[in-house]
């Protein structure tokens, strides 16, 4: 479930996918499967270990897509 993304569970493809087993301070988690962080962002980077390119649900893009709006300044 991505929390930050959505009120339900979202899919998640995972392929070989590294585990994040612990995060630092200033990490935020923004989904997790299984009890573990999947989706973490820290200031401009956001780290998945699932594929959201392989999925229909097209949140995390717009997360992301928003983000760099945000980033050169535009406004929403």
């Amino acid at each position: 479930m991505c929390g930050a993304l959505s009120s339900g569970p979202i899919e998640m493809v995972f392929i070989r996918a590294p585990i994040i087993h612990r995060v630092g301070p200033g990490v935020q988690i923004l989904g997790e499967c299984d009890s573990l962080p999947v989706l973490v962002e820290e200031e401009n980077c956001l780290c998945s270990t699932f594929h959201p390119e392989l999925c229909s649900d097209l949140g995390i893009h717009r997360y992301f897509l928003n983000k760099v709006d945000q980033a050169i300044g535009h406004k929403k």
